[in-house]
């Protein structure tokens, strides 16, 4: 666990590590809770892919060339409704350092272009991924010798980025 990086807080709020190594720890739960219980300018860079807000309960349908019709389906999961990314942003402010950093993606990126980024643009000690899905930033993070903490309300994700992280890195 890095306990460097968390206040006393952790255990008045009974948050426990889901998963904990030499570089990185894993939290389930609520992003918002979980980072409460870091302090101040605690962390140097914020890398994540926050929920996009566009989950639809409704089917939806298309209409192809040949005049079949197919459901689409664009239902994410309860995390996907109703994200308030003022909330979300107001506390990354409170645990970013004097001159930490946010990269936020709205889209998909290669591990490859991860670490190529973070080799060129960063030499941070802790990074943070509140919305941690599968653990591309974290891993990205261990490969560069850095400190990483992810976050991640979903168990099945959680239990992905534990996988990938025992895994051996091949590169």
């Amino acid at each position: 666990m890095i306990t460097n990086s968390l206040s006393k807080t952790e255990k008045e709020l009974s948050i426990k590590p889901y998963y904990t190594d030499s570089h990185c720890t894993i939290y389930q739960g609520d992003c918002l809770d979980i980072m409460a219980i870091f302090p101040d300018e605690s962390i140097d860079l914020i890398i994540t892919d926050p929920p996009y807000n566009i989950s639809h309960k409704d089917k939806l349908y298309r209409t192809y060339k040949n005049g079949k019709r197919k459901d689409i389906s664009l239902d994410f999961g309860e995390c996907d409704y109703g994200f308030d990314a003022t909330l979300f942003l107001e506390e990354s402010k409170r645990v970013l350092k004097k001159y930490g950093q946010w990269l936020i993606f709205c889209s998909d990126l290669q591990l490859g272009d991860y670490v190529e980024w973070l080799k060129k643009n960063f030499d941070s000690d802790v990074i943070l991924d509140p919305f941690m899905g599968s653990g591309t930033t974290l891993v990205a993070g261990e490969m560069l010798g850095r400190k990483v903490i992810g976050i991640e309300i979903n168990d099945r994700y959680c239990k992905i980025s534990t996988e990938r992280l025992k895994q051996e890195i091949l590169f």
